[in-house]
């Protein structure tokens, strides 16, 4: 997506469009898996919901709607979706995954 954006606008829409559908579905996919760790489930869940609501953030910016008021600028909206996947939807997936993993005996 960033070579879509500095380099060749014609990439764009392909990286948008696959990021949307593809970590989205793997974290699902991750999530039914899983279910059997609530832990693990919580936080994959956490990381589902900070990445929709990033996702959500960034579609409405390309859009360009005007719903997202002061947050719309584009230094704004990076800044809040920088931060959420940073400190939220990254950790949060990273943990659940480290919770899944067999025990070493």
């Amino acid at each position: 997506m960033a070579i879509g954006i500095d380099v060749s606008a014609s990439l764009k829409p392909i990286g948008v469009a696959g990021l949307t559908l593809a970590i989205p579905a793997a974290q699902i996919a991750f999530l039914i898996d899983a279910r059997s760790n609530r832990a693990a489930f919580a936080a994959g869940l956490l990381a589902v919901v900070a990445l929709a609501f990033t996702l959500g953030l960034a579609w409405l910016h390309q859009l360009g709607l005007p719903s997202l008021g002061s947050i719309g600028s584009v230094r704004a909206m990076v800044a809040v979706h920088g931060v959420v996947n940073t400190l939220v939807a990254g950790p949060a997936m990273l943990w659940a995954v480290h919770r899944t993993r067999p025990k070493r005996r």
